[in-house]
């Protein structure tokens, strides 16, 4: 089972800020299938119900449009 924390670099968070690292990490830990922006933000809400729905979808909207 994987631990219920995470850790990124300063540098990303400055860059592409907190939440959206926050959100890249777990991504990249979790193998999440990218199929759509809602289903991505389905799970990170069930998961972080600490944050909002609307930017929680801009910072996948971001991640995307990094191409990370």
């Amino acid at each position: 089972m994987k631990s219920d924390n995470f850790s990124f670099s300063r540098d990303v968070a400055d860059t592409i800020g907190v939440e959206a690292a926050i959100i890249l990490k777990f991504i990249e830990d979790y193998d999440l299938p990218l199929n759509s922006i809602e289903d991505i933000s389905e799970v990170i809400l069930e998961k972080f119900s600490f944050m909002e729905e609307q930017k929680v979808i801009s910072s996948i909207e971001k991640i995307a449009g990094l191409g990370l």
